[in-house]
């Protein structure tokens, strides 16, 4: 591609669309819910999450789910 064209792309493309906000990342609207569990409990959590290949808060939310409360 040469410059020529890679000029004109520049001045075509959205940059704005695809920016990072000024702080990092995109702000959340969820809530943090923090749960007490002992060392064994939390690493039964952890690795059945990662048996699943997901992270311990998606699997939460989906016994939750799978229990009907959200």
């Amino acid at each position: 591609m040469g410059f020529k064209k890679i000029d004109e792309f520049i001045q075509e493309a959205d940059l704005k669309k695809n920016a990072t906000p000024k702080k990092g990342r995109k702000k959340r609207s969820e809530t943090y819910l923090a749960v007490y569990l002992s060392k064994e409990e939390k690493e039964k959590v952890n690795q059945y999450a990662e048996e699943q290949g997901v992270s311990a808060s998606t699997l939460v939310r989906m016994l939750l789910k799978r229990e009907g409360i959200l």
